[in-house]
């Protein structure tokens, strides 16, 4: 077999198209555990708000069918081949999904990579990036940043209200007379 490597990001569209972004990105991860394995397609999906960054390992012509399909997504935008070509070995024993937010772990990491806002591949190089996809798959799942929650559907007000009527506590003193 032919080994394949291609590291890319694209620009994450799913709140642009105005679709519920955690029902989306769990549709995304679930048709990738289910494509990729099936095509011998090792690697990750590193995922936030704004970007996804994708190494894809295995046969050139199915790293090259799994980018078809990627750039046919509607909820991707702008994909960047950051690089691809031949490779001795997989740096990915499995297929991996990973939710690129912020915890201690996953903040030092972004550090150590010269991120300071968070995962930012337009910023990073292809070593970089594949690098940073590995050191984010390795770390335990609890040190990871919690999944992204939906927003919520309405925002949420708080009015403070104090009382007023005689008696009440709080009430401001007034002045003997």
């Amino acid at each position: 077999m032919y080994l394949h490597r291609l590291i890319y990001y694209s620009t994450n569209k799913i709140r642009d198209l105005g679709l519920p972004l955690a029902a989306e990105l769990k549709a995304i991860i679930s048709a990738g555990h289910r494509h990729n394995p099936a095509a011998g397609i090792t690697g990750a999906l590193v995922f936030n708000e704004r970007h996804f960054l994708g190494v894809l390992e295995g046969d050139r012509r199915m790293v090259s069918a799994a980018l078809m399909r990627i750039a046919a997504d509607r909820r991707n935008g702008e994909i960047t081949v950051m690089s691809a070509g031949a490779v001795d070995e997989r740096r990915f024993d499995d297929w991996l999904s990973v939710y690129a937010g912020h915890s201690d772990a996953v903040d030092r990491l972004y550090l150590h990579f010269g991120l300071v806002q968070g995962l930012d591949p337009p910023r990073m190089g292809a070593e970089s990036a594949l690098r940073l996809a590995e050191a984010l798959c390795r770390l335990d799942p609890k040190a990871l940043a919690p999944v992204v929650a939906p927003p919520p559907a309405e925002p949420v007000e708080v009015i403070k209200v104090t009382p007023v009527f005689p008696g009440a506590q709080g009430r401001p003193a007034t002045a003997p007379a």
